[in-house]
């Protein structure tokens, strides 16, 4: 039988950062359509390992499974207490990153470029102060939440899902094993045709993605509950390629399609990001693969990865393009974003986690009323 750490998240940090790379893909492709058979070349050559929206979904599935592996434990700790840690854990490399991406749309907002609808999102207009306090404050995410980061979105509702998660762990522990896939589905039903009926919703886009967290909420409690269940199927490559082409190739069903079908695609692809969690546990190759000193360090910037790519990305075409084509520029906004991602974590991101646990130790009593902890993730 195959043993696994659940005290440590060196493979699942590793899944996490492979997926921001996905994203960071994702989003050069995004920026203009191809022209030439080079540009053409690159494209082909990056597409297998892009999918932005599936990342997204494999964040939120990731973020429920660790959140939660606390009160599966019987881990007893503070809301306060958790809170703070999220905010602290969330909040400081979100808001040096708002800065940054402000700044950015202060100086390059004139600069218009022969691109994708999708790139002239972002620093389009003037800054608006009450747009910047509102990102501020994680109010939305129905405004324009793009104007400044195009990945800012997920930010918000992580922030606000993280309000509200202890309580629906509160409820989901009480629900017996079994039942519990009945709530997450409940919830997923309700945000889903919330969204449809009342497409800029903040509430229902908040029902709607907090049942992805439940989702790894409910897979960390089979993992402890149920050791025996998973390394027999997860252990077998046939698996890890069954989760991983669900993952990748769900959301492309509903791509440039109607919001409708956008949000359906997410469910299969849910599916596979539960099967890659528990390959990433299991598989001995896959774990092997996510045990390299390459994805070890890659899960370890995720974080600021995710953030800082969007911001390098602009900078980058409004610079360099069009003096040096899309194909080029490719080098140096990966080579830059690592390097702004490894100088963030450092001076930013992990001060701030250290900052949180120590405000955390002694303020904050243990006894709770949702028996939450959040990890050091």
């Amino acid at each position: 039988m195959i043993k696994i750490n659940l005290n440590r998240f060196n493979e699942l940090d590793a899944l996490r950062g492979l997926a921001a790379v996905s994203v960071l893909m994702h989003h050069f492709l995004l920026v203009k359509d191809s022209s030439s058979q080079l540009e053409s070349d690159v494209r082909i050559l990056l597409y297998p390992f892009q999918n932005g929206p599936a990342a997204v979904v494999l964040f939120f599935v990731l973020s429920g499974f660790v959140l939660s592996l606390p009160l599966w434990r019987g881990v007893k700790s503070g809301y306060p207490r958790f809170l703070m840690r999220r905010i602290f854990r969330i909040y400081p490399p979100y808001l040096f990153t708002l800065a940054v991406s402000v700044a950015g749309a202060y100086l390059f907002y004139n600069d218009k470029r022969n691109l994708s609808h999708w790139f002239q999102g972002s620093w389009s207009s003037p800054v608006d102060p009450h747009l910047v306090l509102q990102h501020i404050l994680f109010i939305g995410p129905s405004y324009q939440a793009s104007q400044y980061n195009t990945v800012f979105w997920t930010l918000i509702l992580e922030m606000q899902i993280s309000l509200i998660f202890p309580f629906l762990l509160g409820i989901l522990k009480r629900i017996p094993t079994g039942w519990d896939w009945l709530f997450v589905g409940l919830i997923w039903m309700l945000g889903f045709w919330g969204a449809y009926l009342i497409p800029l919703s903040s509430i229902c886009q908040i029902a709607y993605w907090s049942s992805y967290f439940l989702a790894g909420a409910v897979l960390a409690r089979r993992v402890l509950v149920f050791p025996d269940l998973f390394p027999g199927i997860f252990a077998k490559m046939p698996t890890l390629a069954v989760s991983l082409t669900l993952l990748i190739c769900s959301t492309f069903i509903g791509h440039n399609k109607s919001q409708t079908m956008h949000l359906l695609s997410y469910l299969p692809c849910s599916v596979g990001s539960l099967g890659t969690i528990l390959s990433a546990l299991y598989n001995p190759f896959f774990r092997r693969v996510l045990d390299t000193k390459v994805a070890a360090f890659l899960g370890h910037i995720s974080y600021s990865l995710y953030l800082i790519h969007a911001v390098v990305l602009n900078v980058c075409f409004h610079v360099l393009y069009p003096s040096l084509s899309f194909s080029f520029i490719f080098f140096p906004y990966v080579v830059i974003t690592l390097i702004l991602a490894t100088l963030m974590r450092k001076v930013i991101e992990t001060p701030s986690i250290q900052l949180g646990a120590w405000l955390t130790a002694k303020n904050y009593p243990q006894k709770s009323l949702t028996s939450i902890l959040q990890p050091s993730d």
